[in-house]
């Protein structure tokens, strides 16, 4: 897999265009053209559009993930609670009665003497 030629960007140039991407009123285009301009002042090579492109499509779709998460995020926690409490009082029950059943077991010697007293 190729590495994209807009993550090669100086971390400045990349902030940037991240800045141009988010903005509203400057196309992909428009910023392609500003990233152009400003890599080739400093001798790099320009970037496509197509790049530019896929590099915004990338970012979106990623964004839409952060944000249906943090959408997801407090119906999922009035889900949780409520079940972290039934899970934690099921195993305080269950470890309640492992307890009480461990104590009234009675004793090696004396479940083999009722055994061979019930033949």
């Amino acid at each position: 897999m190729t590495r994209s030629t807009i993550k090669t960007l100086p971390s400045e140039l990349l902030e940037q265009l991240q800045a141009w991407l988010r903005d509203p009123t400057i196309s992909q285009l428009e910023a392609t053209e500003r990233l152009n301009e400003l890599l080739e002042e400093i001798g790099e090579k320009p970037r496509s559009k197509s790049a530019v492109n896929r590099y915004a499509v990338e970012m979106n779709e990623i964004g839409e993930k952060i944000q249906q998460s943090r959408e997801f995020s407090p119906r999922q926690s009035s889900c949780r609670k409520p079940m972290n409490l039934l899970i934690r009082n099921r195993s305080r029950s269950w470890l309640t009665r492992l307890r009480n059943w461990k104590t009234r077991q009675p004793s090696t010697k004396n479940a083999s003497a009722r055994l061979s007293n019930a033949r």
